[in-house]
């Protein structure tokens, strides 16, 4: 029976108790109404001026990491509440230490319950810690509110759309414990001196020496010595590195992804980001996986901002497992673009016969590369001047799956 016809029907039984000369009835009916009234006015106001707030201690961490995390509900206003329950959705993947959530109707969630009551202007609070054990982007979220009048006799929900994110970045493993030598990503030391100049600039000439090569030779200089001389170019101020990250674990896309060694790419990019921004590089990525909701490849051009890298582990650790492109597709249609000097570090799980073709005609334009690899199998060289580094995928402790949601 609706509210309105209980309401009615009250006012007719207290009529009909005046009009039979019944005080008793008119009294009782008179009673019931006004619980009615009182009954739909509280039960209007009841959740107005409630608040319900998250507080975290961090708005992202590592894996392995606890975050502090503050509950907080208010009643800011007159009217208390005898009874209050709040239900907040959270995600499974990101355990809350020492309680166990309860079920949710949303898929890969659970639910944090509370049922209080609130005086006036009351705030109650509990603290708790979130278990960072998987990479990703985790969102907190909606809070259902259900509270009821001072009878009992009518309840009222409120649905809270705001929420929040927590991102857990991927593992960050020390760039010596893989085995990769400390002069990666340029290969001998004799190079070297060619990494960080621009052709474009040139500050004089030089004699030949035999590392150098036919590139730089400045050929009227040559006739005019009578010997072969080569260009001195201007040094480039601030070397950069371009992290290429080939989030394919399957040799066909039509095979799906091996959740594991996905993890361990991705570690592995971040782990190289985090050293190459310890020594002042300028650190960009190009990644052919997409944002959740996105369809486009990720691309971070390299800079020296200090906020760069934490650009580049949060990109990482919402990256999913779905591939846009071949990462020699994205390569093709990117690298035209990036200044001069800049030096890219392909990461790959396997090495597949595009990423050769690609290597072969980046090498070919002048680019200075170099390959990182989990594939047991891949050549000790695919292009002469290109080192390859293999990496044992266990060390870089993959633990878990990561939440795409």
């Amino acid at each position: 029976m609706s509210r309105g016809v209980t309401l009615a029907l009250l006012v007719g039984l207290f009529a009909v108790g005046a009009i039979v000369g019944n005080p008793a009835v008119s009294f009782v009916a008179a009673l019931a109404i006004g619980a009615v009234t009182l009954a739909r006015i509280w039960n209007r106001y009841s959740l107005a001026r409630v608040e319900y707030e998250r507080l975290f201690g961090e708005d992202h961490a590592f894996i392995g990491e606890s975050v502090p995390l503050t509950v907080r509900v208010t009643n800011r206003k007159v009217l208390p509440l005898l009874w209050l329950e709040t239900t907040d959705i959270f995600p499974l993947d990101l355990p809350v230490e020492g309680i166990e959530l309860e079920v949710s109707p949303i898929i890969g969630t659970g639910a944090l319950r509370h049922i209080l009551s609130l005086r006036w202007y009351e705030r109650v609070s509990w603290r708790y810690n979130l278990r960072c054990q998987r990479r990703g982007m985790y969102r907190f979220g909606p809070v259902f509110l259900r509270t009821s009048d001072i009878f009992g006799l009518q309840t009222q929900e409120l649905r809270l759309e705001e929420t929040q994110k927590l991102v857990v970045y991927p593992r960050i493993v020390p760039v010596a414990n893989l085995g990769i030598p400390a002069h990666y990503p340029f290969g001998e030391d004799k190079a070297r001196h060619s990494l960080f100049e621009d052709p474009s600039r040139t500050m004089g000439v030089r004699d030949y020496r035999p590392e150098d090569g036919l590139r730089r030779v400045h050929w009227p200089a040559t006739a005019r010595r009578q010997a072969l001389q080569v260009r001195v170019y201007e040094p480039v101020t601030t070397p950069r590195l371009l992290i290429c990250l080939d989030i394919r674990t399957m040799p066909f896309s039509w095979m799906g992804q091996d959740p594991q060694k996905l993890e361990q790419v991705i570690s592995l990019a971040a782990s190289i980001a985090h050293d190459a921004v310890d020594r002042r590089f300028a650190v960009g990525l190009y990644a052919n996986g997409v944002y959740p909701d996105a369809d486009q490849a990720i691309r971070i051009p390299p800079s020296r901002d200090p906020a760069q890298l934490p650009v580049i582990l949060e990109a990482l650790a919402k990256i999913t497992a779905l591939s846009t492109s071949s990462l020699a597709d994205l390569l093709r249609a990117e690298t035209g673009t990036l200044p001069w000097g800049t030096s890219l570090v392909l990461i790959a799980a396997l090495v597949s016969d595009d990423l050769r073709a690609a290597i072969l005609r980046l090498k070919d334009a002048g680019h200075r590369l170099s390959l990182i690899t989990l594939d047991p199998t891949a050549p000790a060289e695919i292009v002469p001047g290109v080192p390859i580094y293999r990496v044992d995928g266990e060390a870089l402790d993959w633990r878990g799956r990561v939440d795409f949601s």
